[in-house]
């Protein structure tokens, strides 16, 4: 009698729990149809549809077809309790932002249209894929910082992304395939980008390497860009509310070859630059260069008269990105023979310094691969150019 009344007991909890998750679920169908327009023209009409919060379950998402917002351009979905997105959002023809940030169950982010201009999917905790439009009409901004699942960037490679930005942290390791996608895609002398949080020392092997927050160095007459790579001494109060300019100067007379900006916050970054960024038509073939950084308040903390405080830059290096000279091809190999790996450099000859240590784009891509193993990747693929601050 007492095992029938339990057996009764579990029945009724059970029957009870699939009525609250029947009823939850019809909950989010009602708030969806709550916030959708009543009739189908209407529905043709939307440009712009705000969904966040709202408890939108896969049962809930499956009872729309957003193919019929022919008109939609801007759809906010973050922080709903779907696995994967609505049907039909792939076949929007004007959709051009699209934001699913932290939907904790969002597995994956496929099929999105041509048109997108903008994806925001940071903080999701079990996004694991993502496809890139493979015919975008545009460059593509996407947002994917913190969400330390995924495993895969599908369309990745064909990125024209001018600026890319990697914020990596050593909590958790990203999976091997996912970083050798970025890496060569990042590294194949298209994009400028700049890697944040980096720790440690950089390798002894860079072209130019030195104490203090500038260095003079030569560049040889044909390369794809620079690498620059800063060390800084953190502090105990560390301040958000100043700008880190990068300067390249010519050093016998000043002018102005490339600003740029680093990362406040980080002990450690890396920022590459292309020939294209530089002006080099100011350039005379021989002149030995200068790279210079420093602080300044950001227009915000002028206002507000906040006290500025110097930025302490450890130590700051200059690689050259160029591919191998003929010429120097048969002494590197000869002075190299005995070690055991291909080194992740080689020389170039220059007319003042003898020879440059460089690497090419291979090179350099296959030694930040293996540097970023140790870390886990948040990414932002951004189409618009490096902003101020």
């Amino acid at each position: 009698m007492l095992k029938e009344k339990r057996k009764q007991s579990k029945d009724e909890e059970i029957d009870s729990s699939s009525r609250k998750r029947r009823k939850a679920d019809l909950t989010s169908v009602s708030n969806l149809k709550r916030w959708l327009p009543t009739s189908f023209i209407e529905w043709i009409s939307v440009k712009r549809l705000q969904l966040s919060n709202s408890g939108l379950s896969d049962r809930a998402t499956y009872c729309v077809d957003f193919r019929s917002f022919s008109s939609l351009e801007k759809l906010d979905l973050s922080r709903n309790k779907f696995s994967s997105l609505p049907s039909g959002i792939g076949f929007l023809p004007k959709l051009g932002f699209l934001r699913v940030g932290q939907c904790d169950n969002l597995v994956s982010i496929p099929n999105l249209p041509s048109s997108l201009g903008t994806l925001v999917a940071f903080d999701c905790k079990s996004l694991e894929r993502v496809r890139i439009p493979i015919e975008s009409k545009g460059e593509l901004h996407v947002n994917l910082v913190g969400s330390h699942s995924l495993k895969e960037i599908q369309g990745i490679e064909g990125l024209s992304n001018s600026w890319w930005i990697i914020d990596v942290n050593d909590r958790s390791h990203s999976p091997k395939k996912l970083q050798k996608s970025v890496v060569e895609a990042m590294c194949n002398g298209r994009h400028v980008y700049c890697i944040k949080h980096i720790h440690g020392e950089m390798p002894k092997w860079m072209s130019y390497n030195g104490e203090g927050c500038s260095l003079s160095f030569h560049i040889p007459p044909v390369f794809h860009g620079l690498v620059l790579w800063f060390v800084r001494q953190l502090e105990k109060e560390d301040y958000y509310y100043f700008n880190i300019i990068i300067i390249i100067r010519n050093k016998s007379n000043g002018i102005q070859l490339f600003k740029g900006y680093g990362s406040p916050g980080t002990e450690g970054w890396i920022r590459y630059i292309s020939r294209s960024e530089m002006a080099m038509e100011d350039y005379c073939g021989d002149d030995e260069l200068e790279l210079y950084i420093y602080t300044k308040l950001t227009e915000c903390a002028v206002r507000n008269g906040l006290p500025f405080y110097p930025v302490h830059i450890k130590e700051c290096g200059v690689h050259v990105i160029a591919e191998k000279s003929d010429s120097f091809e048969e002494l590197e190999v000869g002075r190299n023979t005995m070690m055991p790996s291909p080194p992740p450099y080689h020389l170039l000859p220059h007319p003042h310094c003898g020879s440059i240590t460089a690497s090419t784009l291979k090179q350099w891509s296959d030694y930040l691969f293996a540097k970023l193993q140790e870390y886990s990747l948040s990414l932002i693929l951004d189409g618009m150019k490096e902003l101020d601050g």
